[in-house]
Order: C-alpha cells, then structure tokens, then sequence
C-alpha cells in the first residue's frame, strides 16, 4: 500500500544483486547520470521490468549475471525482450559481471555514447 501511495512499484529502485550495486557504483564514478533501477515498463502491451533505465534518452542497461541467464529460456527471453525494445525505440545494453568488475572503462564508454547519442 505505502509502495502505491508513493508511485513506486514493487521491487523498484532497489539494486537486487553486488552486480547491480557495483554497476551504480560505476555509473556514479563515471559522473553518468544516474538511472532507475529495476523499473517495470510496458512494451509491444507486455509489462516487463529492466535493470536500469534512462528514460528520457530511452536507453536501458542490463546486468546479465551467469545465475539468473543461464538457462535457454531466459536466453531466448532476453533476446525476444531485446528486439521488442529496439522496435519500440529504446537503446538496450548488456553487461555480465567481468564487463563490470573487468572493463569498467568500456561500460562507461559505452553508456556514454547511447546517452549523448540520444542527448542529440
């Protein structure tokens, strides 16, 4: 009821893993503006939540962690996600941990330029 009465929904701007915890951390050292976590949007009318979200540049990031997407369904379910996305105009993103933990200079170059090439 509190969550409704403040707009936000469930499970919505809390970092669900270190994964997501340690990708804010990098957007926040990067100076990126900050996105919205975990925020459930609607596309092609299926309601579907994504880790992080830009919503005026319209570009999502997602974290891919090897526990949550490893199984063929989730992989195909996130492909099926990804395109329905791109037809509605969003920008998506995947990072796995050791793009995270390992490239973190490549994650933020990458987000930098979805985020001024929409910016624009």
């Amino acid at each position: 009821m509190l969550r409704q009465d403040l707009g936000v929904g469930i499970g919505e701007d809390i970092p669900r893993s270190e994964l997501e915890d340690r990708f804010l951390t990098l957007c926040g050292h990067a100076m990126l503006a900050l996105p919205k976590v975990n925020q459930w949007i609607t596309v092609a009318s299926e309601p579907t939540q994504v880790d992080f979200l830009w919503r005026e540049t319209r570009v999502i990031a997602e974290t891919d962690g090897y526990r949550t997407h490893r199984t063929r369904q989730a992989f195909r379910r996130d492909r099926r996600r990804d395109r329905l996305l791109r037809l509605d105009g969003w920008d998506v993103a995947r990072f796995t941990w050791e793009d995270v933990m390992d490239e973190p200079d490549h994650v933020t170059e990458v987000l930098q330029q979805l985020l001024l090439k929409r910016e624009t």
